[in-house]
């Protein structure tokens, strides 16, 4: 058996059925549709589309004694925010002269991201043995944090109140300046614009070396005056 068909193997015969044992009941339940080939689940929802992707990865190198490891991701896009958030990004990108990566999901981030600390978390396959404890764990956390977090997700206005009462937002993947920008776009589609001008200015404090080029991207969408 070659490399490619060992990882097919494992794949097939370990991952989706730890899977379909272990996640696919209590996500389906909770109006997820199952792709079993990609490892994903997604629903769509009134004012967002949300994701749950789970990644089979192979040993790169000799002394790896495990087979594979699993990792998962979660995602929550608003067209809405996210169209607004890239129209900002071009003119920034404008002015600036430099390339601002377009934003694909409003909320991604590693699994750990349901947890305020963050840990990174994989789950490492040596043999067969491990597909049940790792199943279990991975239920845990379907169960008890993916599923709740993901429901307190559904509408603009949840993110918006989570901002303004200081609650943590899952996201192990944005950075700083992208979190900044995501906030004024949920602002802006709101029509909360006040809010969005206060953003606005505290991103433009942390960026003082390109104030002035900022400020004249900021403009067109009426958050800065």
């Amino acid at each position: 058996m070659n490399a490619r068909e060992k990882r097919k193997q494992i794949k097939q015969q370990l991952v989706q059925p730890m899977l379909e044992e272990y996640a696919v009941e209590f996500l389906t339940n909770e109006g997820f549709t199952w792709y079993k080939r990609s490892l994903k689940f997604k629903r769509k929802m009134q004012e967002c589309q949300q994701e749950v992707e789970f990644y089979v990865i192979y040993p790169r190198y000799k002394n790896d004694p495990s087979i594979a490891r699993v990792e998962m991701q979660f995602s929550i896009d608003f067209p809405e925010i996210s169209i607004i958030q890239n129209q900002i990004h071009c003119q920034i990108e404008k002015q600036l002269n430099r390339p601002i990566p377009p934003v694909h999901k409003t909320i991604k981030s590693q699994i750990g991201g349901v947890f305020p600390d963050r840990p990174y978390i994989v789950w490492r396959i040596y043999n067969e043995k491990d597909i049940s404890s790792i199943g279990e764990k991975i239920k845990a956390i379907v169960i008890e944090h993916l599923i709740p977090t993901l429901n307190s997700y559904q509408f603009i206005k949840d993110i918006s109140n989570a901002y303004m009462s200081d609650i943590y937002i899952p996201d192990t993947f944005n950075d700083k300046e992208k979190r900044y920008l995501m906030r004024i776009a949920v602002f802006l589609v709101l029509g909360q614009n006040e809010t969005a001008k206060e953003i606005a200015k505290e991103y433009l404090d942390k960026h003082r070396g390109e104030k002035e080029q900022l400020i004249i991207a900021l403009k067109s969408f009426n958050v800065i005056d």
